[in-house]
This record gives C-alpha cells, structure tokens and sequence, in this order.
C-alpha cells in the first residue's frame, strides 16, 4: 500500500480548528480493538485499523505535542510523520507493548528533531516555556465544587505550576495519562523507571510544601 499524506486524510493544510474537529470523528468508531488487533492489523497495512488508531490517540498527541511548540503546524507535521512510519515501519511493530506509549515517544523525538532541524530549537526554550504542561480543569469540574474545594483546587493548580518542568511532566502522565513509570521514561527519554519515581516523588514533596506555605501565608494574613 502506497503511503500518502492525503491517504491518511490529516487536513495538515486546514486550520487548528479543522484539526481539532477531525478528531471528533472517533465518537463514530464504537468498535474497541485490543492492543493485538490493532498491532496485526497495521503490520497487514490495514487502513481502518490506521484510521481506528488516529481517531482514538490523535486529540491527546496534539495537546501532548503543543506543550513543547506554539507552532502547531510543526506539531501536525510531527505527528503525521509518526503516523505514515506505522505503514513504513509496520514489520518491527510486533516489539510495540504499549501502544499510545509509544505514539507519544515517537511524537516527542519526532518534534524535537523536526524544532532542531527548523534551528528554533533555542528560540523555542526561550519565548513558549518549553515543557509548560499546565493543568486546565474543565467548566464543568469548577461548577460541581463548592467553595472550599474551589479554593483548594486553586492552590493545589498553582504549587504544581511552580514545580520544575520535567516533575510537572512525568506527574501529569502518571496521574492523568495513565502511564506506567518504565512507559513514562520512554516518552521522555530517561534512563530508567527510577528517575521516573525521583521526579515524581520531589515533584509532590515540592507541591506539599508550596501548599503548606500557602496555608501558612493564608492563616498569618487573617489575624
């Protein structure tokens, strides 16, 4: 099967807007492959199964891959290039053992290769705050809290902005995306699991403490 950029109808030229609405499309794809279904049927270059495959992970690989880029043609490039090297590449997907692990791995090296190759590598580090990875807490979530939650949620939302980047990173994919330690150092090309539970550790010991102090600032401005 001949592999095109229109084969994988990305709409790479369309807005950001387009981009986001052709991910709703997977509200249309009920069917629910397991991890070997979807593996067998790339390395057999089934299209629906690359179809199945971008609907279900292409929304959270562009929220993933704007963390490190405003530049979200850069972004699309990257993660459409991660995707047309799952036709090219299918034979050696059988040593795949997560899946969305590894489209997140491959979207980040694949964005920091195509950031050095455009030489706004160092551009990008000084003008987005490269690795923000902030926390945004849906309309709806800020609705059903009563006001002391609200309040605690601010504090919780502002010591976890204050941490180091890379804690806040390995924090978020642990506790929102689900990933394991090994699978986190993966995606962020560390050597092992144990620096993963390192950052992750100092991360919460420095959101403990901000939070303590922010108690402390709180209880000392109301006497």
């Amino acid at each position: 099967m001949q592999v095109t950029p229109n084969s994988l109808n990305y709409g790479k030229s369309g807005s950001e807007q387009s981009f986001n609405s052709e991910s709703k499309k997977s509200a249309l794809l009920s069917k629910s492959l397991s991890h070997q279904e979807i593996i067998q049927g790339l390395e057999h270059g089934n299209e629906s199964v690359l179809g199945y495959v971008y609907h279900k992970y292409v929304q959270d690989l562009f929220g993933f891959g704007s963390q490190f880029t405003r530049d979200t043609e850069l972004v699309k490039d990257s993660i459409h290039e991660v995707f047309v090297s799952l036709i090219t590449k299918r034979q050696s997907l059988g040593k795949i053992r997560s899946l969305k692990s590894y489209l997140f791995a491959s979207v980040y090296h694949r964005i920091i290769y195509n950031i050095k190759k455009n030489n706004v590598f160092k551009a990008e580090k000084q003008t987005v705050g490269y690795l923000d990875f902030n926390i945004e807490f849906s309309v709806q979530s800020r609705l059903i809290m009563d006001e002391s939650k609200q309040e605690m949620l601010k504090k919780i939302t502002s010591a976890i902005k204050k941490i180091r980047p890379k804690q806040r990173q390995a924090i978020l994919h642990y506790y929102y995306d689900g990933f394991i330690h090994e699978e986190i150092a993966s995606i962020m090309g560390l050597k092992n699991a144990h620096s993963v539970t390192k950052l992750i550790s100092r991360g919460l010991q420095a959101i403990r403490e901000s939070i303590i102090a922010m108690v402390w600032l709180a209880v000392l401005g109301g006497l």
